[in-house]
């Protein structure tokens, strides 16, 4: 597997972009060494050499959080758990969207492949859009397990050609 490329698991309850644990604890390996062969050298003095260490250790102790509390896979991009449909928002600082499945009467994806529009519709017709920037690959996970899980309530629209977006027409 390549460094620049994020792996993709599909399970039965969601898509998962596992964290690259084995390629973050070399990095933080590593920059241990440097600032402890620094610091034996006397190239650090001691109060730089501990403000390093914690400011390293804050993306430290991140990670370690974030594997406590949703596992080895990490953080789902989306999942369908105990009747709730959970669609993360990477790009948004408020967090997942969840849905009552109940409540969800249809979700409409349009738009580029890449860069698609998730449109959300809810039983009562309010509606909640947004476009997660996942990349091609998985989106096209995402997309494929939405279609198994909830075949009823998904449509997907053929992208709009220039003429109808620039004359703003809906999906």
């Amino acid at each position: 597997m390549s460094l620049l490329f994020q792996s993709v698991v599909v399970t039965q309850d969601g898509v998962y972009q596992p964290p690259r644990f084995r390629l973050e604890a070399t990095l933080f390996a590593m920059t241990l060494l440097f600032l402890a062969a620094s610091f034996l050298l006397g190239r650090l003095a001691p109060p730089h050499a501990l403000l390093y260490l914690a400011v390293l250790g804050v993306p430290f102790t991140f990670r370690v959080l974030t594997y406590r509390k949703f596992g080895p896979l990490g953080p789902p991009s989306v999942a369908i758990r105990q009747g709730t449909l959970v669609f993360a928002r990477p790009e948004d600082s408020r967090g997942a969207l969840t849905f009552a499945l109940d409540e969800l009467q249809e979700l409409l994806v349009y738009g580029r492949v890449g860069r698609r529009t998730y449109r959300f519709v809810r039983r009562d017709g309010s509606m909640v859009e947004t476009v997660p920037m996942w990349g091609a690959g998985v989106e096209a996970c995402v997309l494929q397990f939405l279609q198994g899980a909830l075949p009823q309530c998904v449509t997907v629209a053929e992208p709009q050609t220039l003429f109808e977006s620039i004359r703003g027409d809906a999906p």
